[in-house]
């Protein structure tokens, strides 16, 4: 990373890595445990959302949101604050 045009690729890439990885974990468990219907009966719109209990995926769920937050976090209040 001595290069300073490398440093500032680096610099660029990795929070969209860091960030969308997280987003992308977060996403797939999500899908993993709920299940949308919508369908629509004698003229009125009906939706039905199942949860499927799997503990590890809602572990990850968590763990990847909380980390998500505050990577977020993080970026507003450091790019975003008065000073």
């Amino acid at each position: 990373m001595s290069d300073p045009e490398k440093l500032r690729v680096f610099n660029l890439i990795s929070p969209v890595g860091f960030v969308g990885g997280l987003t992308l974990v977060l996403a797939l468990n999500v899908y993993a445990i709920l299940r949308l219907n919508v369908n629509k009966e004698d003229g009125t719109v009906m939706s039905t959302v199942r949860l499927k209990i799997k503990l590890l995926n809602i572990a990850v769920i968590a763990v990847s949101f909380l980390l998500l937050v505050t990577l977020v976090g993080y970026a507003f209040l450091e790019n975003v604050t008065y000073r």
